[in-house]
């Protein structure tokens, strides 16, 4: 640099517009990779993050450097000006002295010389206590004097677990066995995931191929697939995996082939071995054994739902566990398969190996000619001859004795094996358990112990009004010490009625109970459900409208034993009560009908008995008007009008027989004269079908009422007026003409009005 005086000084900066004695740098060199980091004032990689483990300790090397190159020593200040993040342990040395941490935070001066520089070493134990726990340090070394003449690093330590997870696509297994024939081939997927918080990479190594065996290993990324066989297969480098995030993993395929000189029962192992960048000890190894077979004993078997289960050697599922009642039988399939392509016919050996419960339960195998092989079986094994892809089937029956108690079982298991090769099997078990299933229904109220079955009811009632619902709890307790799920059925809703049922997380289930196929789930000896009903009455509910609810429930192994609970929801209501006679004799009149009116216009209705006596249901209201009437055939009906005063309410009738002939033209009013206000019964004869009117008038001929006017038959009717004009109005006293016209002909009779 050139001065303000052109002089040459190479014994000075020029910094930022100014000369100063010195430049600042700090660069660190990790002792774990001995990379030097940030070397140069303001080096674009001023930053160094190391992972640390449980009980480690990370060492450091803080360079502080004066980068100047000519000149005399200039004076520094070392500072450790920030510390965040988790908790940690570190300890500063010079020359192997320690440095107390209050002379690093309120800052040490030392001078060096250009190019020269000072050491100072930290070490950092204990980085937090969880992995992903970070501690980060903020260093800065200013030139004494020039507080903006500085330079800064951040040493960050992180605390991990490394962690590495390797396993097969189909298994949780660490280790799996893969059956070929000689001169077949076969491929698998294995996984490799990172099991700590912290990213991490992995070195993956694996067992090379040889003369009998051909491995191929690849690297499945997204859609494509790159082969690593020679990576993988190099003992001292392997193959690295990418950064992995937690949780991340890569998935490999490995691919094999055995040569056709290879005879049954040789193998090959295959050892895929993996581990952390950050602590290669702690390696984590998968197996996969090649066994070179003649043949694949395969057994599966049919359930009681006639699912085949076990389908192929070494299935996951490779087992069947179901129900038995007393001197009931279940009888199995069980399929014998040479699960393998392209060899001869092999014998293959059937044989019970395990039997639990014989004592109890009775077993018995046969053929598929349905002899007898249960000897065979039990004891040197059943020997059969299949071919490649070759299939036999047994059956297997177990039946349950009378004192068997529930919850005891069978277990039977049996192994299929190649006669040559002993190594080579299939197993397979069945597992047949006791019960005695019953189910214990109730119904309690949402106000009772919902969550105590000894405060359920076998039936339950309630009153209600309309367009108000009730709610009511179902509970379907199972009284068998096996566990045991519940089917249900329940009454379903109608035109005045909506029921809907909940399961115990509020889901409406109301389709499935209404249709019986509401399956509970799987209840433990005295453990109950619950379900909720909810039973909501229409605005046209009726007083005294009732539904009947019945709800059933049946163990699934067992849907004949089933337990039925009741519950009745009624319209609230009070009754109108009274009796019909006969005004000329005084005998009670059967089957009439009396219609009641309340003050809202809703009509009930009921029938009168034997004894001419009735009742009939209303809505509860007091003080208001009701209107009854009373019909019955040869009579001439009567209405009332009385103000309901009590809960029961009376109203008598006495009818009048209907005496007119329907041969002459007549109409005729009672009781007449009439009463203001109360109207009167008209009773009239039709002689000849047609339009009918029957009508009122005043003395000058001005229409008061149209009683009548609609098409009728031949016959005798009456009519009931209630005492109105047109418009409503209450038609007072005075005399009136009331005039009947039919097609045969019209009469005119005066009326009289009290």
């Amino acid at each position: 640099f050139k001065t303000t005086s052109e002089k040459i000084r190479k014994d000075r900066i020029w910094y930022i517009g100014q000369i100063v004695d010195g430049l600042p740098d700090i660069a660190v060199s990790n002792y774990q990779d001995t990379n030097l980091y940030g070397w140069g004032q303001g080096a674009t990689n001023d930053y160094c993050n190391t992972k640390i483990e449980t009980g480690e300790t990370n060492q450091f090397l803080i360079l502080l450097h004066n980068e100047a190159t000519g000149g005399g020593a200039a004076n520094f200040i070392f500072k450790e000006i920030q510390r965040s993040g988790a908790t940690s342990t570190i300890e500063y040395y010079t020359n192997g002295s320690p440095v107390p941490y209050s002379a690093i935070s309120n800052g040490i001066t030392f001078s060096r010389a250009s190019s020269n520089y000072t050491t100072i070493k930290v070490k950092i134990y204990n980085t937090g206590s969880s992995s992903g726990d970070t501690t980060d340090l903020r260093y800065r070394l200013t030139l004494q004097g020039y507080n903006d003449v500085y330079d800064e690093f951040i040493l960050a330590s992180t605390r991990v677990d490394p962690n590495i997870y390797i396993g097969f696509t189909n298994t949780s297994s660490s280790s799996q066995t893969f059956y070929l024939p000689k001169n077949s081939e076969t491929e698998f997927y294995v996984i490799i995931t990172n099991q700590d918080v912290v990213a991490e990479r992995f070195r993956l190594k694996a067992t090379p191929q040889d003369s009998q065996y051909s491995i191929r290993y690849y690297y499945c990324s997204n859609s494509t697939t790159n082969e690593i066989t020679a990576e993988i297969t190099n003992s001292s480098t392997g193959w690295i995996t990418e950064a992995l995030s937690a949780g991340d993993y890569v998935k490999l395929k490995v691919w094999v082939q055995t040569a056709a000189t290879l005879t049954g029962g040789d193998f090959k192992i295959i050892d895929i071995q993996g581990a952390p960048f950050k602590n290669e000890s702690k390696v984590e190894h998968l197996y996969a054994k090649i066994l070179v077979v003649e043949g694949v004993p395969d057994i599966s078997a049919l359930d009681e739902n006639n699912n085949k289960v076990g389908d192929g050697k070494d299935a996951p599922v490779e087992y069947i566990s179901e129900k038995i009642k007393i001197d009931e039988t279940n009888t199995y399939k069980i399929y014998l398969e040479n699960d393998i392509a392209g060899t001869g016919p092999v014998h293959i050996i059937f044989k019970e190996i395990t039997n639990y419960g014989k004592d109890k339960f009775n077993i018995q195998y046969l053929d598929k000619s349905l002899s007898d092989i249960t000897y065979n079986v039990t004891n040197t094994g059943q020997e059969f001859y299949l071919t490649a892809g070759g299939q036999d089937y047994i059956f297997l029956r177990i039946t349950g004795n009378t004192n068997i108690p529930s919850g005891d079982k069978c277990f039977v298991k049996f192994k299929f094996w190649m006669k040559y090769e002993p190594v080579n099997y299939d197993e397979f078990s069945i597992t047949n358990t006791m019960v005695n299933p019953k189910v214990n229904l109730g119904v309690a109220r949402i106000i009772d112990r919902i969550w105590d079955f000894d405060d359920y009811k076998n039936s339950l009632s309630y009153k209600t009004i309309r367009n108000v619902g009730v709610t009511f709890y179902i509970g379907i307790r199972n009284e068998d010490v096996v566990p045991e799920q519940m089917k249900i059925k329940g009454a379903g809703g109608n035109s005045t009625w909506d029921i809907k049922y909940y399961d115990e997380l509020d889901n409406e289930i109301t389709t499935e109970v209404v249709a019986g196929t509401y399956t509970t789930k799987t209840l433990n000896y005295m453990e109950f459900y619950r379900i909720r009903a909810y039973v909501l009455p229409a605005p046209s509910a009726l007083p005294a409208d009732t539904i009947n609810i019945n709800i059933s429930g049946a163990p699934l192994k067992n849907l004949t034993q089933q337990d039925t609970v009741s519950v009745s929801v009624t319209i609230d209501c009070t009754y109108v009560k009274g009796r019909v006679i006969d005004k000329a004799t005084g005998s009670p009149i059967k089957d009439a009908t009396i219609q009641i009116t309340d003050a809202y216009g809703i009509k009930t209705s009921g029938k009168s008995d034997s004894s001419g006596n009735f009742a009939v249901p209303v809505y509860p209201q007091y003080n208001v008007k009701f209107v009854a009437q009373a019909d019955a055939e040869g009579y001439v009906g009567q209405r009332k009008e009385f103000i309901s005063t009590t809960e029961t309410n009376y109203v008598y009738f006495e009818l009048v027989p209907l005496r007119l002939s329907a041969d002459k033209l007549d109409v005729r009013i009672f009781p007449h004269p009439a009463t203001e206000g109360s109207g009167g019964n008209f009773v009239y004869s039709v002689p000849e079908s047609g339009e009918t009117k029957l009508m009122i008038f005043d003395l000058y001929g001005r229409l008061v009422k149209i009683v009548v006017r609609e098409y009728k038959e031949r016959g005798v009717y009456y009519a009931i007026w209630d005492g109105t004009a047109e418009d409503g109005s209450r038609v007072g006293r005075g005399v009136y003409i009331y005039v009947l016209q039919t097609k045969a002909g019209k009469v005119v009779k005066k009326l009289f009005i009290k």
